[in-house]
């Protein structure tokens, strides 16, 4: 890892080469590392070269703010680093772009490729994405053509925004100002919970396995049927450089018998390493009143060959309804 310890910028805090960052988590477990001897990490880190180099901003000596933007990088550089707090207005959530329009296109055109990872959950303000010039957003590096996901004030948003950078990693946001609220909102506008991710690598592959729930409603006893929080989760696989290669998802949905016995599937996330993760899915059903529920539990091994997802499913255990007399 000849990479560590070569530091880029020396006023303030150092902003140090770490090899490629996939996500938060891979940041978090390596900036440490990097910066144990410069002051330790600020918490700060973003990508220079999608799928081949990251930095983290270590803390070294104090910096004034005008010394900081001065470090910053490209508005089209990857990765998400944390907004920093003492900046105002709006958060711009950025896909991609480049130093001309013709990169933005075709930063466009790849999220009309990937778009189908968010299914019909979020929804976009009019007009998103689109490009903009970053000249014409206070805030961003000028001279470079940017693809907009949208505008979110600080307090907005927060969850959409994490399931965002959670499924594609080289989003990222910066402190904008002079620019209108737009930000991306829940389709069914019910608030939903981003479970944490879970990030394994293998030989020129990332697996991320990310999840998304509808919170937990109280239970109504007086009620027959009550909702259960419906939830998603996403297994997605990314080369080496961060292109979208497959994506394997499980959608849960199920209800509350008589306010207390949830009649439908819930897969959980067993294991992940390398190219395969492990699911466990039970589903149960309903017998009526004074009666055991029937049900099954499967083990959905979920590995990446190559090409494809290929999940194999192994029935671990079933049983059927019994009556309260038996």
């Amino acid at each position: 890892m000849a990479w560590l310890g070569a530091t880029v910028g020396l006023a303030g805090p150092q902003n140090v080469e770490a090899g490629p960052l996939w996500n938060d988590q891979h940041a978090a477990e390596r900036c440490p590392q990097v910066c144990a001897s410069l002051g330790g990490w600020t918490g700060e880190w973003w990508t220079t070269v999608r799928g081949e180099m990251s930095v983290c901003q270590c803390a070294g000596a104090a910096s004034t703010r005008e010394e900081r933007k001065e470090q910053a990088v490209a508005p089209t550089d990857a990765g998400s680093p944390p907004v920093p707090t003492s900046s105002g207005g709006l958060i711009a959530i950025v896909w991609g772009g480049g130093k001309d329009t013709t990169a933005a296109h075709e930063s466009l055109a790849q999220w009309d490729a990937e778009k189908r990872l968010l299914g019909e959950l979020v929804t976009f303000a009019p007009g998103f994405p689109k490009i903009v010039s970053s000249a014409t957003v206070p805030g961003l590096n000028p001279g470079f053509e940017i693809v907009l996901l949208g505008f979110c004030p600080r307090d907005e948003g927060q969850d959409e925004r994490a399931y965002l950078k959670a499924l594609y990693p080289s989003t990222y946001e910066k402190p904008v100002k002079g620019a209108e609220s737009a930000c991306p909102t829940w389709a069914d506008q019910k608030s939903k919970a981003v479970n944490p991710q879970r990030t394994v690598k293998g030989e020129g592959l990332t697996l991320s396995v990310v999840g998304l729930a509808m919170p937990e409603e109280p239970e109504a006893s007086n009620l027959t049927s009550t909702p259960v929080p419906v939830r998603w989760l996403s297994v997605v696989a990314r080369d080496r450089a961060g292109a979208l290669l497959g994506v394997y998802s499980k959608k849960d949905e199920s209800s509350y018998v008589g306010g207390s016995r949830a009649v439908g599937c819930r897969t959980e996330v067993k294991s992940a390493r390398k190219d395969t993760v492990v699911l466990e899915r039970t589903c149960n059903g309903s017998s009526g009143a004074c009666a055991t529920d029937p049900g099954e539990r499967w083990r959905v091994t979920v590995r990446w060959n190559g090409k494809a997802f290929i999940p194999e499913e192994k029935l671990l255990a079933k049983w059927e309804a019994k009556n309260c007399a038996e």
